[in-house]
């Protein structure tokens, strides 16, 4: 394939505070910029069967995660991150979890 015209390539980043938010707390306080390919979903059931999801990033200095704010990520990233929780993880296998990601429209 011939490239005729190059054009822009879509990143984003922040900067991140390290505190462990979300997860325990015990963040090392580190300041991390972090791009669209740091974030990651993870997710908690809830005792009544619904699924609460997280976009998380791993601090390299202290392993310790950190969520961020929905409302901080533009949609493209969060659309990016599920789509990689899609496949890294057997949704199949959970009712609740493939509700949840048919009504964010991540799955069919």
């Amino acid at each position: 394939m011939e490239v005729l015209e190059k054009g822009q390539v879509w990143s984003w980043s922040k900067k991140v505070r390290c505190t462990g938010k979300g997860n325990g707390g015990c963040g090392c306080g580190s300041l991390l910029q972090v791009s669209d390919k740091d974030v990651y979903v993870t997710a908690h059931c809830c005792h009544d069967g619904s699924v609460d999801y997280y976009y998380t990033i791993w601090c390299p200095v202290c392993n310790v995660e950190t969520d961020i704010k929905e409302s901080d990520i533009p949609s493209k990233v969060q659309h990016m991150a599920f789509e990689e929780y899609r496949k890294n993880n057997d949704v199949s296998r959970s009712y609740y979890i493939r509700k949840d990601l048919k009504n964010r429209g991540i799955i069919k």
